[in-house]
Parts: C-alpha cells; sequence; structure tokens
C-alpha cells in the first residue's frame, strides 16, 4: 500500500493531472489503504484461530464458520467488481453485508450467553468474539470497496503502472486462509499467517 500511495503521489507531483484524473488517482489510493486493512484483519483473524486452537470447538464455534464464508462470499465478489469496475456487480454483491451484520450480532449474543453459563468458557469465547468482530470489520471494508468500485466506474482511467488486481488478489487470499485457519481448527496455518502478516507490516515500515 505504501509502494501504490508514493506511485500515485507522484503522477500527482509530476504530471499535475486534472480534476477527473486527481479524482481517479485519490479514490484508487483509498482503494489500496482499504486492501491492505483487509489483510490486517485477516492477520487479526489468524492471530485468534491460534489462540483457539489448544481449545476444543465452543458450540463448534457457534455462527462463526457461517459469518466466514459469508465475509468470503462478499470479498471474492467485490474484489471481482473491482477489477473488472463493474458497478451493478459491486451494487448487488454490497448487498450480503446485511447477513454479515446479522450474523455478527447473533455470535456475539450467543457466544456471552455461553461465557455466562460456565466460566471455562470466557477464553474461547473472546477469542471467538475478537474473530467475529475482524470479520465483521472486513465486511465493513468490502462495502466500502464497493463504493468506491462504483466511483471508479465513472471515471476514465489514466496511464498507470498499478497492479491494482494483484493487491486485490493478495488480500482477498489472506483472508481465504485466514478463514481456513480457523474453521479447520489449524493452528500451525494461523501462526503461519500471523507471522508473514507481521513481517509484511514490519518491510512496510522499514
Amino acid at each position: 500500500q505504501r509502494k501504490a500511495t508514493a506511485m500515485i503521489a507522484a503522477v500527482i507531483a509530476t504530471q499535475n493531472p486534472v480534476a477527473r484524473d486527481l479524482r481517479y488517482l485519490l479514490t484508487l489510493d483509498h482503494v489500496s489503504y482499504e486492501l491492505e486493512r483487509m489483510g490486517d484483519h485477516a492477520g487479526s483473524v489468524a492471530k485468534q484461530a491460534r489462540k483457539l486452537a489448544p481449545y476444543p470447538p465452543l458450540k463448534d464455534y457457534v455462527l462463526l464458520p457461517q459469518l466466514g464464508e459469508r465475509v468470503a462470499d462478499l470479498v471474492q465478489g467485490i474484489i471481482r467488481a473491482l477489477v473488472d469496475v463493474d458497478e451493478n456487480r459491486a451494487r448487488e454483491v454490497a448487498k450480503l453485508d446485511d447477513d454479515v451484520d446479522a450474523l455478527y450480532h447473533r455470535i456475539f449474543d450467543d457466544v456471552l450467553g455461553l461465557m455466562r453459563d460456565d466460566p471455562a468458557n470466557v477464553e474461547p469465547g473472546t477469542r471467538i468474539l475478537f474473530a467475529a468482530h475482524y470479520l465483521e470489520r472486513i465486511g465493513d471494508l468490502a462495502v466500502s470497496i464497493a463504493e468506491r468500485a462504483r466511483e471508479l466506474s465513472t471515471l476514465v482511467k489514466p496511464r498507470l503502472d498499478f497492479d491494482l488486481q494483484g493487491m486485490a488478489e493478495n488480500a482477498q487470499r489472506m483472508v481465504a486462509r485466514s478463514l481456513d485457519a480457523l474453521i479447520n481448527h489449524d493452528g500451525k496455518l494461523a501462526r503461519e499467517i500471523w507471522i508473514s502478516d507481521d513481517d509484511m507490516d514490519q518491510r512496510n515500515r522499514d
């Protein structure tokens, strides 16, 4: 994302883009930031999956697997709409966020009940709530990207050496791997994702 921002800033500084091109560039910068945040939240899901791994699945993780599937569908559809600059697809896929929000609130209520019933459920329940929160945030980011995709569809794309599809597919892949680690109770995979995300963050800071 830092590379994308630097490239966009350089284009603005050296090419003095007209209003529509400037709007496209600024929208693209927002999209690259939101894709990075999506990857960060996927890394946070992996961290919770790693901490959940030693515990037996609490009531089959309540509705967390279903929430993960909805978020994965949402992300996949939004990424495709973004890459294809498909306004209609972006609008339709964004409606899935209502299901994501509803599942998140059901998980929150169910897990709180399980934690009240048995103190042994507090630690795994807390991890499930954190994972659900990060998944819900990924859904919110996907909807925000859908708004940007609709905006990009109204603009003429300037000539840029910018791999938007690569960034988008990397974010989608990280979300999918984090969900696999969570749903399959795979602490090893979760640790790999966690370390990879931390290494990437460190490289971006350097």
